[in-house]
């Protein structure tokens, strides 16, 4: 019995310190046309028309 529980812990802790090696790649924001991701399109004339508080979208 004793063995038993001796490989249920081994076991555990294994797979614990496999979980934690584990690397999870990062997720990087490529965004290539931002025109076609967007509503808005800010440029100068946008961003003039948003400070007067009027918005238009950009389809």
């Amino acid at each position: 019995m004793k063995i038993v529980n001796l490989l249920i812990t081994l076991i555990a802790v294994l797979l614990f310190i496999s979980g934690c090696s584990t690397q999870v790649p990062k997720e990087k924001n490529k965004v290539g046309d931002i025109s076609r991701h967007s509503v808005f399109n800010l440029d100068a004339e946008t961003i003039k028309n948003l400070e007067k508080g009027i918005i238009k979208e950009h389809l």
